[in-house]
């Protein structure tokens, strides 16, 4: 995705569309059932973290706080994310008729 983030072609809300619908969606995939931890969240927060300064174009030794990356990208923490889709997810499935399979 490197080659992606660094393209001077596309523009930054592109990338972040790119980030929200394809990379998160993806490293998201089925975590309403997750046992979350600590690392997990920390590891998958990192790499979402990373690819924000890529798509921004922050380097060492330009210094930008998480919170400022996120509010200048319009992203929240993974951990509120993670926890609102396992709440529609509960939702779903608390909507469903007694012995309805699916």
């Amino acid at each position: 995705m490197r080659k992606v983030w660094l393209n001077k072609s596309l523009r930054k809300d592109t990338k972040i569309k790119i980030l929200n619908a394809c990379v998160k969606s993806v490293l998201l995939y089925g975590c309403e059932t997750w046992l979350v931890t600590n690392e997990i969240q920390r590891k998958i927060q990192t790499f979402v973290n990373r690819c924000l300064r890529y798509i921004l174009r922050i380097w060492w030794p330009s210094i930008i706080s998480n919170k400022d990356l996120w509010k200048v990208t319009g992203q929240e923490d993974i951990n509120l994310e993670i926890r609102k889709r396992k709440f529609r997810w509960i939702g779903h499935t608390l909507r469903k008729e007694d012995g309805e399979i699916r």
